[in-house]
């Protein structure tokens, strides 16, 4: 079992030290945000536009 055991570690230290470059800044806002920042931008847009909608009536009845 022991054989086996220090393989598969091997393996795993490898796996996750591979992974580990992957996770630069870079490649992590790259692959969160593949338009940019642009993208960032129309989803701030957006939630803003939610938020300030939302505190307006649904409709011209409750006027409270």
């Amino acid at each position: 079992v022991k054989p086996m055991q220090e393989s598969l570690m091997a393996e795993l230290q490898e796996r996750i030290s591979a992974n580990m470059a992957a996770m630069d800044p870079e490649s992590l806002i790259k692959t969160w945000m593949p338009m940019g920042l642009h993208s960032m931008e129309q989803m701030q847009k957006a939630f803003w536009s939610q938020m300030s909608g939302g505190s307006k009536p649904a409709s011209g009845k409750d006027k409270s």
